[in-house]
C-alpha cells in the first residue's frame, strides 16, 4: 500500500476507526490487536489493548494474543481492511455460531470454482486456541491451513453480502472503484 491500510480514508473516518465502530454495535467488548506504528485517535485511544504473541507471526500472533486474553471466550477476529464490513454480516456469523460447537465460525465465498474462507474475519471458539498455539509452536503462520486442521463451520455468504468481505490490499484496490456499503 505504501502506507497504513489502517489508516485510509473512507467516508470520514480511517478503516481502523470504521471496523471498530462495526464491531462495537455486535460484541460486548472490543480490543485493538498488535502494535501500531502510528498514535490512536481520541476515540481509539481508550480502547483495550492486546498485543501479538509473537513478532512477525502475522495474524496467527494477533489471534492467538487475543486468545490468550480470553481464554474462555468466543473470539471475533476482524481485519481493518475490509472497507465494506457490515454489521449484518457480523450479524449473521453470530447467529451461526449460536447454532453450531465449531472451534471456528468461518464466512466463505466463491471464487471462480473453488471456496475460499476469510480467516480474518471469523469467530473463533476457546477450542480453537490449542490449534493456534500448536500453528505457532511448529512456524506455521497460515490461518486457512490451520483451519484445516480444526472443525470448521463454513458460512456460504453470497451476492451483495460477498462484497462485504472484500479487503483493501494495493493502491490498485483504492482505484478500482470498490464501492462503499
Amino acid at each position: 500500500m505504501g502506507r497504513d491500510k489502517a489508516l485510509i480514508d473512507v467516508g470520514g473516518e480511517t478503516l481502523l476507526e470504521r471496523t471498530v465502530r462495526i464491531a462495537q454495535k455486535t460484541s460486548e467488548s472490543c480490543v485493538l490487536i498488535g502494535h501500531v506504528g502510528f498514535e490512536l485517535s481520541d476515540s481509539l485511544a481508550k480502547i483495550r489493548r492486546v498485543f501479538d504473541s509473537e513478532d512477525g507471526a502475522g495474524p496467527m500472533a494477533g489471534l492467538a494474543g487475543l486468545m490468550a486474553a480470553f481464554p474462555d471466550s468466543d473470539c471475533l477476529l476482524l481485519a481493518c481492511d475490509m472497507p465494506q464490513l457490515s454489521v449484518e454480516l457480523l450479524e449473521r456469523l453470530r447467529r451461526e455460531a449460536e447454532a453450531c460447537d465449531a472451534d471456528a465460525i468461518v464466512p466463505e465465498t466463491m471464487d471462480r470454482d473453488r471456496v475460499q474462507r476469510h480467516p480474518c474475519c471469523a469467530i473463533y471458539r476457546a477450542s480453537a486456541r490449542q490449534y493456534v498455539e500448536a500453528a505457532i509452536a511448529a512456524g506455521q503462520y497460515g490461518m486457512t491451513a490451520m483451519l484445516e486442521r480444526m472443525q470448521v463451520h463454513g458460512v456460504r455468504i453470497t451476492g451483495e453480502m460477498a462484497g462485504h468481505l472484500l479487503n483493501w490490499n494495493s493502491p490498485l484496490d483504492l482505484l478500482g472503484g470498490k464501492r462503499l456499503g
